[in-house]
Protein backbone atom coordinates (compact mmCIF):
# COMPACT_ATOMS: atom_id res chain seq x y z
CA UNK A 1 0.00 0.00 0.00
CA UNK A 2 1.05 3.49 -0.50
CA UNK A 3 1.40 6.58 1.18
CA UNK A 4 -2.14 8.22 2.21
CA UNK A 5 -2.64 11.73 -0.35
CA UNK A 6 -2.28 13.83 2.68
CA UNK A 7 1.41 12.30 3.44
CA UNK A 8 2.26 12.84 -0.55
CA UNK A 9 0.45 16.06 -0.37
CA UNK A 10 2.67 17.65 2.67
CA UNK A 11 6.18 15.83 0.78
CA UNK A 12 5.36 17.31 -2.66
CA UNK A 13 5.35 21.03 -0.18
CA UNK A 14 8.69 19.95 1.47
CA UNK A 15 10.26 18.81 -1.98
CA UNK A 16 8.80 21.75 -4.09
CA UNK A 17 9.96 24.72 -1.28
CA UNK A 18 13.51 22.93 -0.92
CA UNK A 19 13.90 23.20 -4.60
CA UNK A 20 12.80 26.80 -4.71
CA UNK A 21 15.41 27.51 -2.27
CA UNK A 22 18.22 25.91 -4.18
CA UNK A 23 17.09 28.13 -7.49
CA UNK A 24 17.46 30.72 -5.49
CA UNK A 25 21.14 29.93 -4.45
CA UNK A 26 21.80 28.87 -7.64
CA UNK A 27 20.25 31.83 -9.46
CA UNK A 28 22.11 34.06 -6.70
CA UNK A 29 25.57 33.05 -8.94
CA UNK A 30 24.42 34.28 -12.12
CA UNK A 31 25.13 37.54 -13.21
CA UNK A 32 22.60 37.74 -16.20
CA UNK A 33 19.70 35.31 -17.24
CA UNK A 34 17.36 35.58 -20.23
CA UNK A 35 13.76 34.01 -19.95
CA UNK A 36 11.13 32.47 -21.88
CA UNK A 37 7.13 32.16 -21.52
CA UNK A 38 4.66 30.65 -23.27
CA UNK A 39 1.08 30.10 -22.58
CA UNK A 40 -1.04 27.43 -24.02
CA UNK A 41 -4.15 25.45 -23.56
CA UNK A 42 -4.99 21.77 -23.52
CA UNK A 43 -8.87 20.49 -22.47
CA UNK A 44 -9.87 23.37 -22.01
CA UNK A 45 -7.55 24.24 -19.21
CA UNK A 46 -4.45 26.73 -19.69
CA UNK A 47 -0.87 26.52 -18.17
CA UNK A 48 2.07 29.19 -17.94
CA UNK A 49 5.69 28.46 -18.04
CA UNK A 50 8.23 30.36 -17.13
CA UNK A 51 11.71 29.36 -18.01
CA UNK A 52 15.30 30.57 -17.68
CA UNK A 53 18.57 30.54 -19.55
CA UNK A 54 22.11 31.60 -17.85
CA UNK A 55 25.60 30.12 -17.67
CA UNK A 56 27.56 29.80 -14.50
CA UNK A 57 31.04 30.92 -13.83
CA UNK A 58 32.96 28.24 -16.35
CA UNK A 59 29.96 29.05 -18.86
CA UNK A 60 28.12 25.80 -18.54
CA UNK A 61 24.30 26.90 -19.85
CA UNK A 62 21.94 26.36 -17.18
CA UNK A 63 18.39 25.69 -18.16
CA UNK A 64 15.98 26.51 -15.32
CA UNK A 65 12.39 26.15 -14.94
CA UNK A 66 11.43 29.52 -13.32
CA UNK A 67 7.95 28.81 -12.81
CA UNK A 68 4.34 26.55 -14.08
CA UNK A 69 1.35 26.92 -13.00
CA UNK A 70 -2.30 26.14 -14.39
CA UNK A 71 -3.03 29.59 -15.65
CA UNK A 72 -6.99 30.13 -14.74
CA UNK A 73 -9.26 33.39 -16.75
CA UNK A 74 -8.30 35.56 -19.61
CA UNK A 75 -4.74 35.68 -21.07
CA UNK A 76 -4.49 39.68 -20.58
CA UNK A 77 -1.80 41.12 -20.54
CA UNK A 78 -1.68 42.74 -17.31
CA UNK A 79 -2.64 39.59 -15.65
CA UNK A 80 0.76 37.86 -17.89
CA UNK A 81 2.78 40.72 -16.88
CA UNK A 82 2.27 40.35 -12.84
CA UNK A 83 2.76 36.70 -12.90
CA UNK A 84 6.12 37.41 -14.51
CA UNK A 85 7.14 39.96 -12.12
CA UNK A 86 6.04 38.20 -9.51
CA UNK A 87 7.79 34.84 -10.23
CA UNK A 88 11.44 37.21 -10.78
CA UNK A 89 10.77 38.94 -7.56
CA UNK A 90 9.85 35.86 -5.45
CA UNK A 91 13.81 34.26 -6.95
CA UNK A 92 15.50 37.63 -6.66
CA UNK A 93 16.08 38.39 -10.33
CA UNK A 94 14.13 40.74 -11.39
CA UNK A 95 17.24 43.20 -11.70
CA UNK A 96 19.29 40.45 -14.12
CA UNK A 97 17.15 39.57 -16.67
CA UNK A 98 18.83 40.82 -20.04
CA UNK A 99 16.87 39.36 -21.87
CA UNK A 100 12.74 38.38 -22.71
CA UNK A 101 11.48 35.53 -25.75
CA UNK A 102 7.92 34.52 -26.24
CA UNK A 103 5.38 33.79 -28.99
CA UNK A 104 3.92 36.61 -31.08
CA UNK A 105 0.53 36.22 -29.23
CA UNK A 106 -1.01 39.82 -28.53
CA UNK A 107 -1.27 39.75 -24.48
CA UNK A 108 1.82 38.34 -24.31
CA UNK A 109 4.05 40.10 -26.77
CA UNK A 110 2.91 43.03 -24.81
CA UNK A 111 3.06 41.78 -21.32
CA UNK A 112 6.75 40.86 -22.05
CA UNK A 113 7.42 44.40 -23.64
CA UNK A 114 6.15 46.40 -20.88
CA UNK A 115 8.94 44.46 -19.07
CA UNK A 116 12.45 46.11 -19.52
CA UNK A 117 15.60 44.23 -18.91
CA UNK A 118 18.21 44.77 -16.17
Amino acid sequence: RGPTRKTVRRRLGVEYHEYRQQLRTTLARVEAIAITVDIWTKNKTSFICLTGHAFNRIYESIPIVLGFRQFNGSHRSKKIKKYILYELKQLEIENKICAIVSDNGRDIKKATNDIKPG
